[in-house]
Order: structure tokens, then C-alpha cells, then sequence
């Protein structure tokens, strides 16, 4: 899990891997992001700039078409992002002496 703060920004590498974990060629490659956290994504191919927005959060993942051997195969892979915001948003409670 990536944790960014309201306004950060981080770059995102898909790599493609063969079961042997050679790397495979991409034909294709969609990101996308899902949950709570507001973020922006800049494309390019297997490279994804994600710009944290507001608070919460998300799944980013980038679906390729790969070509292994002979064949065309559909991976899949993704990572979360909890992004929060510069104001408080925890309280911790801690006790003092028992007298």
C-alpha cells in the first residue's frame, strides 16, 4: 500500500512477466482506479502518474494484453492508495500514572 497526502503524486511502473518471469511484451495496457480517494491518472502505456486529490481510499490497477508465446493473454495487476489529508485525522489516547 502507497500512503500520499492530499496533493502528492506518484509514479506508477506496470511490469509484464512471463510465468518463467521473463518479461513479455504488451500489446495493450488500461489503468483505472476505484474507491473513496479522489485521484487523477496521467497514461502513458505501461507508466501511470497518480495525483492524490482528497482523502481516502483507492485501487489502481492496469489490465495489458501480453503477449506470451504464441498466445494473447489477459493480466492484471494493481496496488492501493490511502491518501490523507494534511488536517488531523486520528486521535491517539494514551493514559498517565495510576494513583
Amino acid at each position: 500500500m502507497i500512503k500520499l497526502k492530499v496533493g502528492q503524486r506518484v509514479r506508477l511502473e506496470a511490469s509484464p512477466l512471463s510465468a518463467e518471469g521473463s518479461k513479455a511484451d504488451v500489446e495493450s495496457a488500461v489503468w483505472a482506479s476505484e474507491g473513496t480517494a479522489g485521484l487523477v491518472l496521467q497514461l502513458s502505456g505501461l507508466e501511470c502518474t497518480v495525483w492524490a486529490q482528497s482523502a481516502g481510499l483507492a485501487s489502481v490497477s492496469c489490465t495489458a494484453d501480453a503477449s506470451i508465446g504464441d498466445a494473447v493473454k489477459n493480466i492484471v495487476g494493481g496496488i492501493q492508495i490511502h491518501v490523507v489529508d494534511e488536517e488531523a485525522h486520528s486521535l491517539v489516547i494514551k493514559a498517565g500514572e495510576v494513583s
